[in-house]
């Protein structure tokens, strides 16, 4: 990280706009916590019609692609090491193996959100012969092309730009992807389109009904537009066109509180529901955040960015 990237990030909080519930479109929400980790006025709140959890304040669709193609990568600080490669090689042959234990030998897979390209190159190795990622980072694109080899397998664009995939799929992946889109029904909706009936959904991503206390503040920043449950994400699916058909929750997977669930393209799903909004995590968040904490507090926040500018 620059310092550049820096007032980047100090010049976001003008950019930031006001939006309702991006599931039920309410602007009734209980206010969680003014400020993300970064400092930015991300102004989280929970939902009372729905449930979900979400950032209130948000950068534009334009400009949320800029932060992830430029500013983003900074932040997550990804550097080749062997050290980081090895986790990214470990979690894709864990979670290989554990979607396979519960759909079988995968092949005619898609992921979206392939990062560096860990998941797709485990899954070749484990015998698929039809991948297809999409990323909207170069240097994840760049990664997997030229170190994993895996050359047009995996392409360069913003989900809800690319192009669908040269087969039908029949096993789509989403490995924390789904709450860093500002409007995660859309994309499902997209993905409706591409996946035909039967075919399995596999998404993963932060439990916030889970004990992330390690975390504590940290769990909550600008690039994190929703922050899903059990209850939210099922429900979520059921309106655009997915059957839940099995929900897993990992204390120590890839996040503190790592939630999996299962479904099956079923259009029969997509029928107008009420919401019904499960009990308040409002306490639950209380409980876990701490924002002065000197652990996982906004001390610790500036001094992680500290380091990334140490390191840049």
């Amino acid at each position: 990280m620059k310092i550049v990237d820096l007032f980047e990030l100090v010049r976001l909080s003008r950019r930031l706009q006001k939006r309702p519930c991006p599931i039920c479109r309410s602007e009734a929400g209980r206010p969680l916590l003014r400020y993300d980790r970064y400092l930015l006025p991300s102004n989280i709140k929970e939902c009372e019609r729905c449930g979900l959890i979400y950032c209130a304040n948000m950068l534009s669709p334009p400009e949320l692609e800029r932060f992830y193609t430029s500013l983003y990568s900074a932040l997550m600080d990804f550097k080749a090491t062997e050290a980081q490669i090895a986790t990214y090689q470990s979690v894709a042959r864990e979670r290989v193996t554990k979607i396979s234990a519960r759909l079988g030998h995968l092949d005619q897979l898609l992921e979206i959100g392939a990062g560096y390209g860990y998941f797709l190159a485990a899954a070749r190795q484990a015998g698929a012969r039809h991948l297809y990622g999409i990323e909207p980072s170069t240097s994840g694109v760049r990664h997997a092309q030229t170190s994993l080899h895996l050359g047009d397998q995996i392409v360069e664009a913003p989900f809800l730009e690319a192009s669908p995939p040269p087969f039908a799929p029949q096993v789509t992946v989403l490995f924390h992807v789904l709450e860093h889109l500002v409007d995660p029904g859309a994309a499902l909706d997209r993905l409706a389109a591409w996946i035909p009936e039967g075919a399995s959904l596999v998404i993963e991503v932060p439990d916030t009904a889970a004990d992330w206390s390690s975390m504590g503040l940290i769990n909550f920043h600008i690039s994190h537009a929703s922050y899903f449950r059990a209850e939210t994400l099922t429900d979520l699916l059921h309106r655009h066109g997915f059957a839940p058909f099995e929900v897993e929750r990992e204390a120590d997977g890839i996040y503190p509180g790592n939630l999996r669930v299962y479904a099956r393209r079923d259009s029969s799903f997509s029928e107008i529901r009420p919401f019904l909004a499960p009990p308040s995590l409002a306490s639950h968040v209380a409980d876990l955040v701490k924002p002065w904490s000197l652990k996982n507090g906004y001390p610790r926040a500036v001094l992680r960015l500290l380091r990334h500018l140490a390191r840049g």
